[in-house]
């Protein structure tokens, strides 16, 4: 599209901006459905954890903060740090979340499913739609 805005043909840019744009919101649209999908199998495989309770306080969490400690969750949950690290304990026993860090006290988990629905949704962003992929 460039190439053609610079030899003057400016509806060419135009309409390759125009479907590149509407690609990245199909695929956008793609990853927040799969995205909540992911939310709702994280609920069903931490046995339904109450509604109030952490464990699903923190589910509705991962999606906007997947890297968590139970000092980052306290804080964003607004809750004591003791129900912080047990709900993100009882996410680590749902293979929800892994610790990455050592240590035992503040102990940081991430979200790794999250992760790769991310890096999946970039390689479709990054590839050219006229070359099949995405």
């Amino acid at each position: 599209g460039l190439v053609a805005f610079r030899e003057g043909d400016v509806a060419a840019w135009v309409g390759s901006f125009a479907e590149a744009m509407a690609r990245a919101a199909r695929l956008s649209q793609e990853l927040a459905r799969a995205v909540a999908t992911l939310v709702d199998d994280w609920r069903e495989r931490a046995g339904r954890p109450r509604r109030d309770g952490a464990p699903a306080r923190l589910l509705r969490l991962l999606p906007a903060q997947p890297i968590l400690s139970a000092a980052t969750a306290r804080i964003a949950l607004g809750t004591s740090h003791e129900a912080a690290r047990l709900g993100l304990l009882a996410l680590a026993e749902a293979g929800i979340v892994r610790q990455i860090s050592g240590g035992t006290y503040d102990r940081t988990y991430a979200a790794d499913e999250l992760f790769e629905l991310i890096a999946d949704y970039e390689r479709k962003i990054a590839g050219s739609p006229r070359h099949g992929l995405g």
